[in-house]
Order: C-alpha cells, then sequence, then structure tokens
C-alpha cells in the first residue's frame, strides 16, 4: 500500500488535502509567534496533526492496522465474529467523538468568537481523526459507503477534502486577522503621543 497514491486519485487528493492543511497551519502559526505566543503554539499544534495526516495516508497504517487484526481474528478463528466487535468499537468511537465534541464545545464557547478561526481548525481536525479511526474498524456497511466512487475519487476523500479546507480557510482568516492586528500594534507604537 505504501505509495498507492501514485497511481490512486483518492490518495493523492488526500496528500494535497492535508499538505496544503499542514502548511497553512504553519503559517498562520509563523504569522502569530510574536503578537500571540499561544494562538501560535495552537497552530503548530494543528499543523503537525496534519502532516500526520499527510504521512498517514502515505503509510496508511490505519489498512495495516485493519489486516493485522483480520490476520490475528482469522489465526484464533474468529473472524467469522468480527461484526460484532465492529459494531462495539464504533459505538465507542461515537460515544468517544460525541464526549469530544462536548469537551470541545464547553473549551471553544468559553473563546467565544475571538478565537473562532481557530475552534474551527480544532473541530476539523478532531473530525478527520474520527473519519481516520472509522476507517481502521472498517465495518463492511461504513466501507461500502466511504469507498464509494463519486467521479474520479472515492467518497472518504470528499470528506477529507472538507476538514482540511476548513483548517486551511481557518489557517488564511487568522493569518490575515494577525496581520491586521500586527499593523494596527505597529502603526499606535509609532504614533507620537499628544
Amino acid at each position: 500500500m505504501l505509495f498507492d497514491f501514485l497511481s490512486n486519485w483518492t490518495q493523492g487528493a488526500g496528500l494535497l488535502f492535508f499538505g496544503l492543511a499542514g502548511w497553512t497551519a504553519f503559517r498562520a502559526s509563523g504569522a502569530m509567534h510574536v503578537s500571540s505566543p499561544i494562538a501560535a503554539s495552537r497552530w503548530r499544534w494543528i499543523g503537525t496533526v496534519q502532516v500526520a495526516y499527510f504521512l498517514e495516508v502515505i503509510f496508511s497504517a490505519r489498512h495495516m492496522a485493519h489486516d493485522f487484526v483480520n490476520s490475528n481474528l482469522r489465526s484464533l478463528g474468529a473472524y467469522q465474529d468480527r461484526a460484532a466487535i465492529q459494531e462495539l468499537l464504533l459505538v465507542g468511537v461515537a460515544l468517544c467523538g460525541m464526549g469530544v465534541a462536548a469537551a470541545l464545545w464547553h473549551w471553544l464557547s468559553r473563546k467565544a468568537l475571538r478565537n473562532m478561526h481557530t475552534n474551527t481548525a480544532v473541530v476539523c481536525t478532531a473530525i478527520t481523526l474520527l473519519l481516520f479511526l472509522v476507517e481502521t474498524i472498517s465495518l463492511h456497511a461504513i466501507d461500502r459507503v466511504l469507498y464509494r466512487p463519486v467521479g474520479p475519487l472515492m467518497f472518504v476523500a470528499y470528506l477529507w477534502g472538507a476538514t482540511a479546507l476548513g483548517v486551511v480557510f481557518s489557517a488564511l482568516c487568522a493569518r490575515q486577522n494577525s496581520q491586521a492586528a500586527g499593523a494596527t500594534m505597529t502603526k499606535n507604537a509609532i504614533r507620537p503621543s499628544p
């Protein structure tokens, strides 16, 4: 599966989306490193996770983990009974996802609109993680949806794109806001006092 992206449009799209998301998050971090070190560190974290997603698309650890578990289930004679385990895992992922969403909602609501762009990027990054977990569990009914061809790509690539582009646009807006705030601070610093 390594380097399937050379012939797989879905893998190539994932690389493009996550690479762009990581790059723009790091650019936003760089623009804020003086004016808002805390925001800069958040954007570095977001960028690092997006680069991890980029690497995941290259190395397909989620598929390797799935194949490893399946081979162990076959050797134990439990492969035919895996659907119940997968459903239980999906319920666990859904409950964890709801818990994370509630925690994010609580944390983000305290931050209000002043961090709206960072908040959006954090939510998009968390949704992508849930997508990768669902792919790893690989219940056939869900796989039929995620891996359904839609034009030249599988449906999952559009979901990756939506979350990654949410990060890209949020990073661009945060970077622009940071530069505008920096220009205002510089202008006020230069202005002579009356």
